[in-house]
């Protein structure tokens, strides 16, 4: 009876280490499971908040593209027309030279 009752210890104490090592394997795998999620939704949430900055951004730069747009043509247009007042002046002063040139003779 001695030995029965030894054999029994033995085995219950092999099954609840048993029991221990399946139980500390899940609490191992539930850790690593939750830690491995909540890095994809990290990931994931940070990566839908550049999208949506990026998508804010992109509808942001068309309209300052076109405001440079306007203004470099608005300053172009002011160069073009600072250049003909320019050119303008310089063909009077030569129309006027050449009729006095025409009167002198």
């Amino acid at each position: 009876m001695i030995l029965n009752d030894l054999i029994d210890l033995v085995n219950k104490e092999k099954r609840r280490q048993g029991r221990v090592s399946a139980v500390q394997s899940l609490a191992v795998g539930t850790g690593i499971l939750t830690a491995s999620v909540l890095a994809i939704k990290i990931l994931v949430a940070g990566k839908n908040k550049r999208k949506e900055k990026d998508m804010k951004n992109n509808v942001v730069d068309p309209f300052d593209a076109i405001k440079d747009t306007i203004q470099n043509a608005q300053e172009k247009a002011g160069e073009i027309k600072s250049e003909i007042k320019e050119d303008s002046h310089e063909i009077n002063k030569d129309i006027h030279k050449t009729a006095e040139a025409i009167q002198k003779k």
